[in-house]
């Protein structure tokens, strides 16, 4: 609160190397997105069957 800090220099603001994605890694990214799509589809499946009364 002080202006104190454990930051050794708050204000400098560093880059970040991209990093450099193969193909192996592309696939695991493509599949992950994927599953996150399918998990959002259900979760909104069961929210619509909720409010119809439907329990699954």
């Amino acid at each position: 609160m002080l202006g104190l800090s454990d930051v050794p220099n708050p204000g400098k603001i560093e880059t970040v190397a991209p990093i450099e994605i193969d193909d192996d890694d592309s696939s695991a990214l493509t599949v992950a997105a994927e599953n996150d799509r399918i998990l959002d589809y259900h979760e909104n499946l069961a929210h619509v069957l909720a409010k119809q009364g439907i329990k699954i």
